[in-house]
């Protein structure tokens, strides 16, 4: 078996093997060392050979270019699209959009995460102004918590449902929790966030509607020691519905409060779709995909109803529209991937070897490796070769000695010379077959110059 396995592997690159003479005898009608030409070193010697008697050295010298050209663009298209856009498609990922019309369908709702409100300050991702600072020194989770505050406001008539079919959430409702979380890495940073959970109520998620209040007067301080890209102090919240705090970093752009402004903001759901993991999904097959709610926020406008003001005190009130259209559901997918990227090269050679049998006859295969059209054995015969060529023998005795000699040979050597593979039955053959001879090398070397373009 590992015998089997080791002549098929070399036997892919021995048109290509450049050091192949010197484990050959040299004999007086082959090429000698001495003679080792530019060709026979870069290109090997199958595609300057003669696959039918009387072709001409112009012809091989074609074809061999063209074989060239070919192969040097069959494998640059498969470093491209087997190899570079899927990495590249790995940090850089497509999305498509589709939207959803009325009711959206159940078996989306059935394997996307329940969804929950979490406001949250990464900390985390801040960046000190003087390097070695310790970025909770600026802002504690004392100080955080006590300058921050969100409030769930559930519908008045949320118990005033009086359907048989409704499933009525018990007392209490669900509050607005605290939480901390420490991010990866060896710095250990938190992020501060408030958690606010949803309800069941007729077999559907109900939300509250949220209020943020910041009172930024214990965080100027600490605001103003934290890199930012702008002069105007401001607090970045990342508000999501994800129920992980990792998709809501990645995938929600933050809402940023500033000092002395009051606002409310209608918002609408829609449905993200991203991959489990974005390396595995490059090769094509292993696409496993989480599905989670995104908050659309529809506006921002002037809260005529806000009582926590003051020219340090901000707040910001979220609450959910009514959307009588579609829902919007974004999807990461693959434009390139291993899988397509191969299924693109096996297209382009197939049409490449086609253009080439057309014009010489002979397929790429049969030019780079000598193999010819019909052969009723393949790899997983090798395996059991002995037996299979002893049996073969004994059912046609004359298969290797019949028309051999010069006289004797007609279509039917023509047939076994061109045609027909019976290679799995023979004798190695002599090493000489293996070599294009020193004339028809050196004919084929000075016809290069002159070979049409």
């Amino acid at each position: 078996m590992v015998d089997a396995i080791r002549s098929r592997g070399y036997s892919l690159i021995s048109p290509f093997d450049i050091l192949s003479h010197e484990r050959k005898p040299s004999q007086s009608n082959h090429l000698k060392h001495e003679g080792i030409s530019t060709f026979n070193i870069l290109f090997g010697r199958s595609i300057w050979r003669k696959n039918f008697v009387g072709e001409t050295v112009s012809l091989r010298t074609a074809r061999g270019i063209f074989a060239i050209i070919v192969l040097s663009a069959v494998l640059f298209y498969t470093l491209l699209s087997v190899i570079f856009s899927p990495v590249k498609e790995t940090a850089l990922s497509p999305v498509k959009s589709f939207r959803i019309p009325g009711i959206t369908p159940y078996d989306l709702l059935e394997s996307i995460n329940p969804p929950a409100w979490s406001v949250t300050y990464p900390l985390a991702l801040q960046r000190s102004l003087t390097n070695g600072t310790n970025l909770t020194s600026l802002i504690s989770h004392d100080v955080f918590f006590s300058a921050v505050t969100v409030t769930a406001v559930w519908p008045v008539d949320v118990f005033a449902m009086n359907s048989s079919k409704t499933t009525i959430p018990t007392l209490p409702l669900p509050v607005c929790k605290q939480k901390t979380e420490d991010s990866s890495g060896s710095n250990r940073l938190p992020y501060f966030f408030y958690s606010c959970p949803a309800v069941i109520i007729d077999q559907a998620w109900l939300l509250p509607d949220l209020d943020i209040n910041v009172d930024f007067g214990p965080l100027t301080a600490g605001l103003s020691g934290m890199f930012q890209f702008s002069a105007r102090t401001q607090l970045p919240l990342v508000i999501g519905l994800s129920n992980e705090l990792l998709d809501d970093l990645t995938h929600t752009v933050p809402v940023t409060m500033i000092p002395g402004v009051n606002i409310i903001a209608p918002y609408i759901v829609g449905v993200r779709q991203v991959y489990v993991n974005g390396a595995w999904a490059a090769f094509g097959i292993f696409d496993f995909t989480k599905s989670f709610w995104l908050p659309n926020i529809v506006g921002f406008y002037p809260d005529p109803t806000a009582t926590f003001t003051g020219i340090n005190r901000s707040s910001l009130n979220i609450f959910s529209q009514l959307n009588f259209g579609e829902t919007n559901f974004v999807q990461d997918y693959r434009e390139n991937s291993v899988i397509a990227g191969l299924s693109a090269v096996g297209g382009l050679w197939t049409a490449f070897s086609g253009i080439f049998t057309i014009i010489f006859g002979a397929s790429l295969l049969h030019t780079f490796y000598g193999t010819k059209p019909l052969s009723i054995f393949g790899i997983a015969h090798r395996f059991q070769a002995e037996t299979m060529k002893k049996e073969c023998l004994e059912k046609y005795p004359r298969i290797l000695n019949e028309d051999r000699s010069l006289a004797d040979r007609g279509l039917l050597s023509l047939l076994r010379d061109h045609l027909i593979d019976l290679d799995f039955v023979e004798d190695e053959k002599d090493s000489s077959e293996d070599y294009v001879s020193e004339g028809d090398m050196k004919s084929a070397l000075l016809a290069v110059p002159q070979a049409p373009v």
